[in-house]
């Protein structure tokens, strides 16, 4: 960018990313957390200041995530689609990984650790 340090263009887009999705974690805390009927909450035993820091550390990793996979390619269109098949790749396996048996489920993580 011109007369512009490349960390803070890199900065602006993390705050930009980084203020939509805090928006977002506080609409999905307070509807997780709100009370529902007679039934009580949707998650009932977690502090709602706890689900919210969780998640806003969850998206500022997937942030970070993003920002490391776009460096790897001059291009947006590729290392969006990267960072979408890796993403869904290792939080998709957990899914899987779950209907497996003990010493399956420590040779799949020690897979995930490898990559």
């Amino acid at each position: 960018m011109m007369g512009l340090k490349t960390s803070i263009y890199w900065l602006s887009w993390f705050v930009k990313n980084l203020l939509y999705l805090l928006l977002v974690v506080f609409i999905y805390t307070l509807l997780l957390c709100i009370k529902i009927g007679d039934k009580g909450r949707i998650i009932n035993y977690t502090h709602p200041t706890l689900l919210f820091v969780f998640l806003l550390l969850y998206i500022i990793a997937t942030i970070a995530f993003a920002f490391m996979v776009n460096t790897f390619f001059s291009k947006g269109r590729w290392s969006f689609l990267i960072f979408l098949f890796v993403l869904l790749t290792v939080f998709g396996s957990f899914n899987f990984a779950v209907k497996l048996k003990m010493d399956q489920k420590i040779m799949f993580l020690l897979t995930l650790v490898g990559l």
